[in-house]
């Protein structure tokens, strides 16, 4: 319903029809209704000053060894019907300098097996999911091998690349298995211990089963990784 300002009812939103086919029809729809009443009331235009995009981050690390507070994740499902679930949720994840440890320079390849890294993997999941599975989500099993490299160097910086497959189950009220490749780049300095930085991504893929439980849907999800 519309109402002016002082509560009188001067028109009605018709209801859309077969929207539900079209990704994103909803909210277009919806958003064209609004700019017709706004004009049928004869309301001034309304502007908004854009705010500043602040992307959630950590306080600098404390540790004595030179290493990065943490890491932050972007996560999304690129190719999901629902416009929703292709917005990135991003989240930071403190990291220790015991856990960075684990992905120190190494002089000759080297496997490390993604259980290593569970503080951040167990977070690793399309949030836009998490009402299908139930409260206090993460993944409670985290499997997997992955290689760190040597990758050279230049003035600056020595260079590793750890990459391989994780295999995640998501715990909650239905165990849901997923996951997928793991590519990432790290900065090193060029002498003595520590981390520079770390970029990376992930690309997964997370099923979806319907409320009938008889279809899955297979949803590609990407997570892209950099140090703090």
């Amino acid at each position: 319903m519309i109402a002016d300002a002082t509560g009188r009812i001067q028109g009605a939103i018709p209801g859309g029809t077969m929207l539900n086919r079209q990704p994103g029809a909803a909210t277009g729809y919806v958003r064209d209704q609004l700019q017709r009443a706004i004009a049928y009331l004869k309301l001034p235009p309304h502007t908004a000053p854009l705010r500043p995009v602040r992307l959630p981050s950590l306080p600098p690390s404390k540790t004595p060894l030179a290493v990065p507070a943490g890491v932050r994740l972007f996560i999304r499902l690129p190719e999901h019907p629902q416009p929703a679930y292709r917005v990135p949720i991003v989240q930071p994840i403190a990291l220790t300098s015991a856990e960075w440890a684990t992905l120190a320079h190494p002089s000759a390849p080297r496997t490390v097996a993604a259980e290593l890294l569970r503080v951040w993997l167990e977070q690793v999941f399309p949030v836009g999911m998490k009402e299908m599975v139930g409260a206090n989500i993460h993944n409670d099993r985290v499997g997997g091998s992955l290689t760190l490299r040597p990758a050279g160097s230049d003035t600056k910086y020595r260079y590793a690349i750890l990459s391989g497959t994780v295999a995640l189950t998501l715990a909650g009220r239905t165990q849901v298995e997923h996951g997928g490749t793991l590519k990432a780049v790290l900065a090193y300095p060029k002498t003595g211990s520590g981390i520079v930085a770390l970029k990376g991504i992930l690309n997964g893929t997370y099923p979806e089963t319907d409320s009938f439980q008889t279809r899955v849907t297979q949803h590609p999800y990407v997570v892209v990784l950099e140090s703090l």
